[in-house]
């Protein structure tokens, strides 16, 4: 389907995305580290699409779009290795023309890559282009010596990066088959459990020969981590889950 004549978008398409319907709250990202909270009941208020969910200033764009359930926990990382994570209610929902607050403090060399959901899931996916690594959520809860981690505040080491390297995308799972959907379109299985837990201080390790756009967790973990051989590298398998 060709989405810009679909729904006469007079804009750049910047992606798209399909999700479920059980979310209450729809968090919007921009490439200048502005994140925004909607509720489902304004998102499903709108009586005309495509519709205005946010206000953006010059040259700003939507980088991501993530459906969260409340009580869920976001996690933000940046291109240069560091992560936060912190709770929903942290980021109040705002009107359709709102513009967004700091996801995480960034120094000047340095970008937001991602947003993730986190639901006390015991391991976290990150990758750059090629490479990835998996490490213990309680490895970087354990890094905040008091309290709990704040919106906004600077985020903590989850690799060590060697130069030139920079994050692309994290999530939050449990061990079995994590979708790796790739630059030509491709969809790779790629079975985490046969991957070493690292700590955040630790570089990354090459998992494919192409380009990594997303990860995604399978609805079903568990049956999707069966479909993988024995060995550690990625698999080609049929795509049958909804983005999100």
């Amino acid at each position: 389907m060709d989405v810009v004549k679909q729904f006469g978008l007079k804009s750049n398409l910047v992606f798209t995305e399909t999700m479920g319907f059980d979310f209450d709250y729809l968090v919007i990202l921009t490439n200048q580290n502005n994140i925004k909270k909607i509720t489902k009941k304004l998102l499903l208020s709108f009586k005309k699409f495509p519709t205005i969910v946010m206000g953006l200033g010059p040259k700003e764009q939507i980088i991501k779009v993530l459906p969260i359930k409340e009580k869920d926990r976001i996690g933000a990382i940046s291109q240069n290795g560091l992560m936060l994570i912190y709770k929903e209610a942290q980021v109040r929902p705002m009107g359709k023309t709102s513009g967004g607050v700091k996801a995480i403090d960034l120094e000047d060399n340095d970008k937001v890559a991602d947003i993730f959901r986190y639901q006390d899931e015991p391991f976290i996916f990150i990758h750059d282009d090629q490479n990835g690594k998996l490490v213990a959520a309680e490895d970087i809860f354990l890094m905040k010596a008091r309290g709990e981690m704040k919106r906004g505040q600077t985020g903590f080491e989850c690799a060590q990066l060697k130069r030139g390297q920079h994050l692309r995308g994290a999530i939050a799972i449990y061990e079995g088959g994590v979708n790796l959907k790739m630059e030509n379109g491709r969809i790779d299985l790629f079975d985490s459990d046969k991957m070493d837990l690292k700590l955040p201080d630790e570089p990354l390790s090459k998992i494919t020969n192409g380009t990594i756009v997303k990860m995604r967790r399978p609805w079903s973990e568990k049956e999707e981590a069966k479909k993988v051989g024995n060995g550690s590298e990625a698999t080609t398998t049929k795509e049958e889950e909804e983005e999100v």
